[in-house]
């Protein structure tokens, strides 16, 4: 019985010796606009009622929202991951995609449900993934598998404001930002990583993150932005 409980004890002090704690990487993301508001009310204080900019509603970029849907991901990880059981899903409803951005693990299944009672074409021309999955009606649902990383932008042939991106990335620890750029990553393993942010519109932003052995919680910011662009004038 001695010798039992001894290699017992044994099997639990290499378990806990080969185990690697992981934590949470949580944070925010920021979004510089290149004009200020203050500055931007000031330059159409110039600008006639009948001007064209007001007339036909020009539609600035929003940057108190352009926080929301930023894919926040761990670059690179060791290890190899297995996609998920249950296939994500952008569906066509409304003559939109829903979610309008997706991140997935590299590998993984993506339905195209048709929740509309018209037809849709679900289509990309990406290099990362280009695919055609004709016209289908209400009801049908079609998929296709993404196998190489990297983005895809998706389109419907009938329907020119229906747009969807997906982000196929090396591993598993990603997530998308709420409408004030909040974000988290759970069970990130112990490592150094580079933390990235991408936005459809604007260029990447990255920070180093360490997240070590029991820390719990690692915080992280990013911004984006029109932001370290070579400038040409």
């Amino acid at each position: 019985m001695r010798i039992l409980h001894l290699q017992v004890g044994l099997l639990v002090c290499l378990a806990a010796v080969g185990r690697v704690e992981a934590a949470d990487i949580a944070g925010v993301v920021h979004v510089k606009p290149k004009l200020s508001e203050a500055d931007y009310q000031k330059q159409m204080k110039g600008v006639k009622r009948d001007d064209i900019y007001k007339t036909q509603g020009v539609e600035r970029v929003d940057y108190k929202s352009a926080a929301g849907n930023v894919v926040v991901y761990v670059e690179e990880a060791a290890g190899t991951f297995s996609p998920p059981e249950k296939n994500p899903a952008i569906t066509q409803k409304n003559a939109s995609f829903d979610p309008v951005v997706l991140p997935v693990l590299v590998g993984t299944t993506v339905d195209f449900p048709n929740k509309d009672v018209i037809f849709h074409n679900v289509f990309s021309y990406s290099k990362t993934k280009p695919f055609d999955l004709g016209l289908y009606k209400s009801g049908a649902s079609k998929s296709v598998t993404f196998t190489k990383t990297g983005e895809v932008t998706v389109y419907c042939s009938i329907h020119r404001t229906m747009k969807a991106d997906i982000l196929v990335l090396q591993n598993p620890w990603f997530t998308v930002t709420d409408d004030k750029g909040n974000f988290k990553i759970t069970g990130v393993p112990a490592g150094t990583y580079t933390l990235r942010a991408w936005h459809e519109r604007f260029p990447e932003a990255d920070v180093k993150v360490e997240v070590a052995e029991g820390a719990g919680e690692v915080h992280a910011e990013l911004t984006l932005g029109v932001i370290d662009l070579p400038q040409v004038e």
